[in-house]
């Protein structure tokens, strides 16, 4: 601490300690006496008083509750700090001195602390008082009140500043909580869509939110004050009142169902009302909530009166309940064989395969069979145990036929027996057999477009593959969800935009539409593949989608899913649309008639390619009758042989598609490379959809089913031969 000055200026005494002007009583002498001003004892008396006022000073200064500093005027850093000042700002005395306050302030609050100093630096004020943000030594925003006033020396001009600065982070914090409490309950009532009002004891109004204006058309200015009779009729305001005075007298929320009149008419609201505190905690007022229940009152006596119609029915319709949950229990019983079925896919799959294997040898027997009683059946004569005999026997190959069909259904391996379908239609039975089989937490909805085309399809392989989507939806909305099933039509244009090889003029589409859990982008671009599957072990094989697509694609159609997790899945099929007109059967009908009455032109030679001996002995035989020259072989070596050695002479292929050494496919591709306009006919019992299409690709000009209509295979042959 400096030792105190005492100096004489321009007649006064003043003390001058660290900046800080302290003035002594002037002491005003005689101009003749001023070398005697002072006496010893005097001049003590005042330096202690002086050391008393600056200890004073100092104590002050340095306890004070709040951040104090001393500002040189010019240059604005700090000349003198208190330890409460490097509390708040967390800097060390060392640290503080010689550092300008404007380095300590917010960024954002610098200008506007500049521009309000301004005035205090020219002396326009003696002092002033701002709010504002300084950065904390590790960051942290400090909001604070800094009330400043300025010293000056003898001469008016500034000597240092003073400061008092004083935390307020707290009372910040709090007061813009409550700003931005204020603004999301203002938003909530401007924005809700029921009616609020705030009224005090006496039923006046003292707010009202959009709503209300709204509704009643008055505004929240023009209410206050007024009281519900000034507002709504006596009748509908007595009401209100007694609801009002209730809920002041009980001291509890109560919900009250009020009438209220408006412009379009009467309407109910449901008012939740609670009482108002003042300061005390006693009630002085009247919050409300009301929402209008008119529409849901109108149903709720719709429904009383179904109800009441429906009681009326149950005694008749006791018996009918009881068998509905007889048939109820035996479909849980049928879904628990299902499930079991489920579980016992990989076992199921290696029989398909096991069955695939047996409806093919099979289906050779029947084939034999069927074409000599086709040959029995020309020469039969009037005797009737021949007849019968016959008769017994094409019995017993339909059976065996329709074995080796069930056979190929659970190797998956069924043809497509194609027909005009109405989309709609499906769609309708399919929806009442899932409401019925679905759980009652899947809510079904229909919407389909009447505009809807027919398409041609098989009706077993179209209901087959929806049924899989639908229990996929099913199986992803475990706790319930619902299920949307929708048709339409669009043009090519639309589809081509994804599907290049899209080649119908339109398309219907069918779409199954879920809520349930949803895929991400890694599962969903593997859903097709075959045994892929995210069901638990057990649970599912990874079959279901890719029939679907086999389905999709065997019927030139496409199909796309889009799908996010938590986000539900969509499918859609599309179908082409394919116009017949209405006389082409009975045209192709009559056709093929004249070609299995008719002879060979010109004596052509076809090349038989079937391994069964039987089997290729009867057809040698059959198209020899007809005029052929024929060719025959029983292994794909020798059918590429007998072509190479008699390619100029041949005029149509039938070819077995199974065949040993090497397969039909290779015998195909090795004719044709030879002579690509050979025409070529397919006989196989199946072909897979991807095979077909790739031996149409190839050049086959048709495809004929085993077991052989011999009249039937003739008719082929020869319309390939004539195309």
């Amino acid at each position: 601490m400096r030792e105190f000055l005492l100096t004489i200026l321009r007649g006064r005494i003043q003390l001058l300690t660290d900046g800080v002007d302290r003035l002594s009583p002037m002491i005003q002498q005689p101009p003749g006496r001023r070398s005697a001003a002072m006496s010893a004892a005097k001049r003590k008396q005042t330096q202690d008083a002086l050391r008393r006022s600056e200890e004073e000073f100092r104590a002050t200064f340095e306890l004070a509750g709040i951040g104090r500093s001393q500002v040189d005027p010019v240059n604005c850093q700090f000349l003198r700090v208190n330890q409460k000042l490097c509390e708040m700002f967390g800097y060390s005395r060392e640290e503080l001195i010689g550092k300008s306050f404007l380095d300590l302030t917010h960024p954002d609050d610098r200008a506007r602390n500049w521009e309000t100093v301004q005035p205090f630096l020219r002396g326009e004020v003696s002092s002033y008082t701002i709010e504002k943000r300084y950065l904390h030594k590790d960051g942290h925003v400090i909001w604070c009140s800094v009330t400043a006033s300025m010293i000056k020396d003898a001469q008016g001009k500034p000597r240092v500043t003073v400061t008092d600065i004083q935390d307020i982070t707290e009372r910040k914090l709090a007061e813009e909580a409550l700003r931005e409490s204020e603004q999301r309950l203002n938003a909530i009532l401007q924005t809700t869509s029921a009616v609020v009002y705030l009224m005090d004891a006496e039923s006046r109004f003292i707010h009202i939110n959009r709503r209300f204006e709204e509704l009643f058309g008055i505004q929240n200015e023009e209410i206050r004050g007024k009281s519900v009779y000034d507002v709504f009729s006596s009748e509908i305001a007595d009401a209100f009142n007694a609801n009002n005075r209730r809920v002041l007298t009980e001291g509890r929320s109560l919900e009250f169902e009020e009438i209220v009149p408006q412009q379009d008419g009467v309407h109910v609201y449901t008012s939740v009302k609670a009482p108002l505190l003042d300061l005390s905690g006693r009630p002085c007022g009247i919050v409300g909530v009301s929402t209008d229940i008119t529409e849901r009152k109108k149903i709720e006596d719709k429904l009383r009166d179904f109800n009441s119609e429906l009681e009326k029915k149950v005694a008749e319709r006791t018996t009918a309940l009881e068998e509905a949950n007889a048939a109820l229990l035996r479909d849980m019983e049928e879904r628990k064989r299902i499930e079991q079925q489920l579980r016992e896919s990989q076992k199921m799959e290696s029989i398909g395969t096991l069955a695939g294997g047996i409806a093919h040898d099979f289906n050779n027997i029947l084939n034999v069979i069927r074409a000599y009683a086709s040959l029995l059946e020309e020469h039969r004569c009037n005797d009737g145990n021949i007849a019968e005999t016959l008769k017994v026997i094409n019995d017993a190959i339909e059976k065996g036929s329709s074995t080796v069909r069930q056979l190929m259904t659970i190797a998956s391996k069924t043809r497509a027996n194609l027909g005009p379908l109405d989309i709609n239609a499906i769609m309708d039975d399919l929806a009442r057999f899932l409401k019925q089989t679905f759980p009652k937490t899947v809510e079904i909805s229909l919407k389909l477009r009447d505009d809807v085309p027919s398409v041609v399809a098989d009706r077993n392989q179209i209901d087959q593959a929806l049924l899989n989507l639908c229990l996929n939806a099913r199986d992803a909305m475990p706790a319930g969800g619902r299920l949307t099933l929708r048709t339409g039509a669009v043009d090519a244009a639309e589809i081509r935009k994804r599907y290049s090889d899209a080649e119908a003029d339109r398309y219907v589409f069918i779409e199954v539409a879920d809520t349930g859990e949803g895929m991400d982008e890694g599962v969903r671009s593997r859903i097709f593949d075959p045994f892929f599957t995210t069901k638990e072990t057990g649970k599912g094989t990874g079959l279901g989608l890719p029939v679907v697509y086999g389905i999709v694609r065997n019927h030139n159609g496409f199909i796309d899913v889009e799908s996010q997790p938590k986000g539900g899945t969509v499918f859609r099929i599309y179908l082409p649309v394919i116009f017949v007109e209405k006389d082409a059967g009975l045209e192709a009908l009559t056709r093929r008639r004249a070609l299995e009455t008719g002879a060979a032109d010109g004596a052509a030679t076809i090349l038989i390619v079937e391994d069964e001996e039987n089997m290729l002995s009867l057809l040698r035989n059959r198209f020899t009758r007809l005029g052929f020259r024929v060719l025959a072989a029983r292994d794909g070596e020798e059918a590429i042989s007998l072509f190479l050695e008699h390619k100029r002479d041949i005029d149509v292929v039938l070819l077995d598609i199974g065949l040993p050494k090497i397969s039909g496919q290779g015998v195909l591709l090795r004719i044709k490379k030879e002579n690509p306009d050979i025409a070529v006919v397919v006989a196989s019992g199946y072909v897979e959809p991807e095979l077909k299409a790739d031996l149409l690709k190839a050049g086959v000009k048709a495809f004929v089913d085993k077991p052989y209509d011999l009249r039937e295979l003739a008719a082929t042959v020869r319309a390939a031969f004539h195309r």
